[in-house]
């Protein structure tokens, strides 16, 4: 979903939500300062933003904005306890906390295989290095439109420090790119793409 997209629900939600509901989005990527831009109160905006596989990864990013209350960051701490999630509290960049320290991770991943390494050899040495999944297995879960999104946002804000892969136009033209994520046990990992 595009950020200006964004921007017009956050500012329905915010003409139909009551004072008290915390407008959050589960973006992985996108500036949450911007996604506030036409909202009155961007002290109730913040980011939840929830790792693949939600039912199975612990991690929730809580993602304040510049102007996020206090109050707004406590109670979706709470929240995230209650649901048995380990809350983290980050700050609002490309990539928030554990996706800026992935991404790199990622465009290595796309440069072996670049250079003749198989991705499946790639994912299983990930998985054997402890990794719940390798990153194309990650890719195939969330779905190529999330990875190829991801990706263009790095590209766009660290156009001096990101690795421009030659998969990216692939993910692309390919039909999988309008796919929504899937569950775990849907995938089904076809990576003659790569």
């Amino acid at each position: 979903m595009r950020q200006t997209n964004r921007q017009q629900i956050f500012a329905d939600l915010e003409k139909y939500c009551p004072q008290h509901c915390i407008l959050a989005s589960n973006t992985s990527t996108i500036d949450l300062n911007k996604i506030g831009e036409r909202t009155k109160s961007q002290d109730r905006i913040i980011g939840a933003h929830f790792f693949s596989p939600a039912h199975v990864m612990p991690l929730l990013e809580i993602v304040r904005t510049n102007h996020t209350s206090a109050q707004v960051i406590v109670d979706l701490l709470d929240v995230g306890k209650k649901i048995r999630k380990t809350p983290v509290v980050v700050g609002n960049c490309t990539g928030f906390a554990v996706n800026r320290m992935f991404f790199p991770y990622t465009q290595a991943a796309m440069f072996l295989v670049e250079h003749g390494t198989d991705p499946y050899l790639i994912d299983k040495a990930v998985s054997k290095f402890g990794m719940p999944m390798g990153p194309f297995r990650l890719c195939d879960l969330v779905g190529f439109g999330v990875a190829i999104a991801t990706a263009t946002q790095f590209i766009e804000n660290f156009p001096e420090r990101t690795y421009k892969s030659m998969i990216i136009p692939l993910m692309q033209e390919d039909k999988r790119a309008g796919i929504p994520e899937r569950t775990a046990q849907q995938c089904s990992i076809d990576l003659t793409l790569f």
